[in-house]
Order: C-alpha cells, then sequence, then structure tokens
C-alpha cells in the first residue's frame, strides 16, 4: 500500500483549510507544511495524527489516505 499525499490535500481542502493554517495548527511554517503535502519532506507518525487531527478525520478511516 501507498500512503495518497493527494488525498490529504483533498480532505484539507474540503475543510475549508489553506496550506498557511494547516501549518500554524501544526506549529511549522507554510513552506515546511507544502513540502510534507507535496511529498518532498515524508510526513511521520506524529504528524500524520496531527494533521488527522485538524482536518476532523476519524481514526477509524484512515484507510482512505491508502490506496493499493
Amino acid at each position: 500500500m501507498d500512503f495518497d499525499l493527494r488525498r490529504i490535500k483533498a480532505e484539507r481542502v474540503a475543510a475549508g483549510i489553506t496550506q498557511a493554517e494547516m501549518a500554524q495548527r501544526l506549529g511549522m511554517s507554510r513552506s515546511s507544511y507544502w513540502k510534507r503535502e507535496a511529498g518532498t519532506v515524508p510526513i511521520d507518525v506524529k504528524e500524520f495524527a496531527s494533521i488527522l487531527t485538524v482536518i476532523g478525520i476519524d481514526r477509524d478511516n484512515l484507510s482512505i489516505f491508502f490506496k493499493p
């Protein structure tokens, strides 16, 4: 299974959250967040959990972020 970074962006946009807002809520710069969302810098488990919290995705729905 591969991690689907496009899904993170799609869910963020659907929640009405800009990259700048997401970065602020995660305690990083917008460019740092952009690098993670673009796949330049890997997202670690702690950051992924924080992103889910900000977006409002329940942990029971983690599978939507992975593709076979």
